[in-house]
């Protein structure tokens, strides 16, 4: 219950189940706790981005990068390849 990674991942699977409310209830903790993680933003950005709330997952992409997360994880996550389509993550990464 105080690891932010962990809670962050169950907000990852309980979307991937339907349960946006749980999803939202594990996301919110996380990040709380830790709010500027590279790990946690990233979980964050895929769980906002399954949810269809684009505009948050691409904030936690700029927040991950700021918070010097590693580029490749964005590119190589399956979960991610429609937000990377969109101009404003190609513009953000330029």
């Amino acid at each position: 219950p105080n690891n932010s990674v962990v809670l962050a991942s169950l907000s990852n699977y309980h979307i991937f189940l339907g349960q946006k409310e749980k999803s939202e209830q594990y996301l919110n903790k996380a990040i709380s706790m830790s709010p500027n993680t590279p790990i946690v933003l990233l979980k964050a950005a895929i769980s906002k981005e399954a949810m269809g709330e684009r505009d948050k997952a691409l904030d936690y992409i700029k927040k991950y990068i700021l918070a010097n997360g590693q580029l490749i994880d964005i590119l190589q996550s399956k979960r991610l390849a429609k937000l990377r389509e969109d101009q404003r993550f190609i513009s953000m990464i330029k």
